[in-house]
């Protein structure tokens, strides 16, 4: 499959067992970055049609992004209004414009690395 058709996801570090590929039946992912895990998964993963490497491979620009949403100022939390002006910080945090410069940068499919926000529910 080329490269341009994975659809990703990474393996958290925490899942250890490759019986948790069970959750990814019937999902568009078909291809894993696993870190430690992919040894221990690539057997099993294959089996399901997914691809399964240690880090991304070097055909793929890994984009390092934001978790997308609104930022809330800590003491405006409480009634849930969102922080936004002319003075204040861009209101909505977005891979769009970085994703769109990487594209425009290289022909290489990208994929956008991110952790969930602390307070991400």
């Amino acid at each position: 499959m080329p490269s341009s058709e994975w659809i990703p996801m990474r393996w958290p570090a925490g899942w250890a067992g490759a019986g948790l590929l069970d959750l990814l039946k019937g999902t568009p992912v078909n291809c894993l970055v696993a870190g430690q895990h992919a040894a221990r998964l690539r057997e099993a993963a294959n089996r399901l049609g997914i691809a399964v490497f240690e880090a991304p491979p070097p055909e793929i620009t890994v984009l390092d992004g934001v978790w997308p949403g609104m930022r809330i100022s800590q003491e405006r939390r409480r009634r849930d209004e969102a922080e936004s002006g002319p003075t204040g910080a861009p209101w909505i945090d977005s891979n769009c414009s970085s994703l769109r410069l990487a594209r425009a940068r290289s022909p290489k499919p990208v994929w956008v690395a991110f952790d969930p926000a602390k307070d991400a529910g």
